[in-house]
């Protein structure tokens, strides 16, 4: 099987794999979540990140119009203590993106070389339902933590 001459090219794959220009980290949950935007181009299109550092965006119900911050409180002379946020980072649910597998279309979407050969293409239309659309499938939620900590003790 040949491949087409129009395939043939130079790719940026970077762009997406590594877009904070860190390679040693690749893609981690702040690469994603710190997406504000998405700006469409016919070749590529490109995420707008946010410049400050320490806010995640997040789609849970009954909170999108809320920034929750890291608060705790105790009750019964300090023996109960509950919190709300996280001691990590900010949650913003504001961003309505988040809601759909919109924030996917920054790296997903299309992907032509300097033939304009389409090297991937993903429609719109997969992402932008509330209910059923990219992270519905392949980002399901389950039961737990989202991340594990280990202690190296």
């Amino acid at each position: 099987m040949s491949i087409p001459a129009k395939a043939k090219g130079d790719y940026n794959c970077a762009k997406c794999h590594t877009p904070n220009n860190t390679a040693h980290e690749g893609m981690t949950c702040v690469t994603c979540h710190t997406i504000t935007d998405i700006e469409s181009h016919p070749t590529a299109n490109k995420n707008i990140y946010e410049t400050k550092a320490k806010t995640l965006y997040s789609a849970q119900k009954g909170m999108e119009d809320k920034k929750v911050v890291y608060q705790e409180q105790r009750s019964w002379l300090g023996l109960i203590k509950e919190t709300t946020g996280s001691p990590y980072h900010d949650i913003d649910y504001r961003n309505e993106n988040y809601y759909t597998g919109k924030m996917c279309m920054g790296c997903h979407s299309h992907k032509q070389n300097a033939h304009e050969f389409d090297v991937c293409r993903i429609e719109m239309n997969g992402a932008e339902s509330k209910e059923n659309n990219c992270i519905s499938c392949h980002m399901p939620k389950v039961q737990g933590s989202a991340t594990n900590h280990h202690s190296t003790e």
